[in-house]
């Protein structure tokens, strides 16, 4: 991992260090911090990256699937988040990514995860996805 330092944001933003620790940023930035007039301090958020990302991981395959388990599309994007969950679209259609790039396994993978979906019982289940719009996708299959 390595932990940056920056200031600014927008335009203006800038990457002032690197550090391999975040104790390390931390006592960077209060002691810049302490030094400087309001208008120069550094941002307190210390972002935190990885190095050496594997490149089969850095990929996210996207899937929109229906209610009845058809394709729509697949697309990709880069991995820069990987706390993604699966969204319904306007139409309910499952919205889901997989960290691949092989389209035919994102597929695969979406289709399961369909199957789960309808397959969820309790409110509590439920919940746990996070999405209202779960409830009418669920009525509007069975």
């Amino acid at each position: 991992m390595v932990y940056v330092v920056s200031r600014g944001e927008y335009s203006d933003y800038a990457i002032v260090a690197l550090f391999s620790t975040k104790e390390k940023a931390t006592k960077y930035i209060k002691y810049v911090n302490s030094q400087l007039d309001t208008y120069s301090k550094l941002n307190s958020f210390i972002e935190k990256f990885e190095l050496n990302i594997p490149l089969e991981t850095s990929i996210i395959t996207w899937v929109r699937m229906d209610k009845k388990g058809k394709t729509i599309e697949t697309w990709k994007s880069l991995n820069a988040d990987s706390n993604y969950n699966p969204i319904f679209d306007n139409d309910q259609n499952l919205v889901y990514p997989v960290n691949t790039i092989n389209i035919t396994r994102a597929i695969k993978v979406t289709n399961e995860k369909r199957t789960k979906l309808l397959t969820l019982s309790t409110m509590t289940e439920l919940a746990e996805w996070g999405n209202n719009r779960l409830l009418s996708f669920l009525k509007k299959v069975k």
